[in-house]
């Protein structure tokens, strides 16, 4: 809404008013598929990141939370003229 207020030199609340009101547009998140959280993740506020502007009458849109995978790890091995030292 910011980007369309400065683009036509408006109001963000004037921008809000023609979106909800004139167009019927509702602002609508992106919610997480249940069976993909863990508890942690339920208990973490979502982001309004994946925000969109959609009809009032439209379904909310679905996003797989994506899982960490595993850390890398450097193993540093040193050796003299004998055997390895660590």
């Amino acid at each position: 809404m910011e980007e369309l207020a400065i683009k036509f030199e408006t109001s963000i609340n004037t921008i809000f008013h023609v979106l909800h009101d004139d167009l019927g547009l509702s602002i609508k998140s992106a919610r997480w598929i249940p069976k993909m959280l863990t508890e942690d993740h339920k208990m973490k506020r979502s982001k309004r990141g994946s925000s969109q502007w959609l009809p009032k009458c439209s379904n909310l849109p679905l996003k797989f939370k994506r899982q960490e995978s595993r850390k890398k790890q450097m193993v540093l091995s040193f050796f003299d003229n004998c055997d390895v030292i660590f």
